[in-house]
């Protein structure tokens, strides 16, 4: 059983191997990349890769996503002390995408002198364009040769991760990006039939969506994480249990941090609440 997974695996080489453009290849070769050699990413590079990333499509034009490239030493460990991953103080790249919804409220306030009242529509708004931001400065940062890998942990505490970075009201971390020169190659992590995550016309039934996880589940005891390669992972089946028991209620509090930094979390579109 678990060959299919491998010969799934295979084929996916195969197709990069024979793609129509250097980056579908690139793109599927994608792999977390942790540790990294010492040396610095080029500045040229470095701009032609914020200048990637400022062209990333953006809801209905606002750009309510911003970046922060973190140098300072002291900033990042705070950020590996809230990740708890030694790694994030260490990379040469450290950027953090972020919601951003404070441009836009000065501006508006500048232009009515009354205070913005933004809400969950704005929030994922800006959510959505910080996620692709960061998508896309990871496919440059490969593209280049470089590896990478997405940090987002950086949620465990995003009120510490704002007061390091002094974000003003409506601003609030999305998700951060490691990246420089690999020291390490892991093998690509197997992934779920594609029967479970790609659909035509309609939503599958269970039984469709459950029907290969036998194999996939072996597949996943196989695969070496080099965080931790004295020991195999738990399957995948295995894994979804603790995470939905324990993973959500902590990130449930998520809401009140938005509620903190000003966005409003409640569900009636038309309070006026400021």
């Amino acid at each position: 059983m678990i060959g299919q997974h491998i010969n799934a695996n295979d084929e996916g080489r195969d197709m990069a191997k024979t793609a129509e453009t250097a980056t579908i290849a690139q793109q599927w070769e994608h792999r977390s990349i942790r540790r990294f050699t010492n040396e610095a990413v080029d500045l040229a590079l470095l701009k032609q890769i914020r200048a990637v990333a400022d062209r990333t499509a953006t809801s209905m034009g606002m750009q309510m996503a911003s970046v922060v490239r973190v140098t300072d030493t002291e900033i990042r460990q705070t950020f590996a002390a809230v990740t708890g991953q030694d790694y994030v103080a260490e990379a040469p790249e450290l950027w953090v995408f972020l919601v951003d919804g404070h441009r836009n409220a000065a501006i508006y306030r500048q232009k009515t002198q009354k205070g913005a009242s933004l809400g969950m529509g704005t929030f994922f708004q800006g959510f959505s364009d910080a996620v692709l931001m960061a998508q896309n400065v990871m496919n440059a940062v490969e593209s280049a040769g470089l590896g990478g890998v997405f940090i987002g942990s950086i949620l465990n505490d995003p009120a510490r991760i704002a007061e390091a970075l002094r974000l003003p009201r409506l601003v609030f971390p999305a998700l951060a990006i490691l990246f420089g020169k690999p020291a390490e190659k892991p093998t690509l992590k197997p992934r779920l039939p594609k029967a479970a995550r790609f659909f035509e016309n309609i939503y599958p039934t269970d039984e469709v969506l459950l029907a290969d996880l036998e194999s996939y589940d072996a597949a996943m005891r196989q695969y070496v994480d080099l965080r931790h390669p004295e020991r195999t992972l738990p399957s995948f089946t295995e894994q979804v249990v603790p995470y939905l028991e324990t993973r959500t209620k902590s990130r449930d509090a998520l809401l009140l941090a938005l509620k903190a930094v000003g966005f409003r979390i409640d569900v009636d579109a038309s309070e006026e609440a400021r």
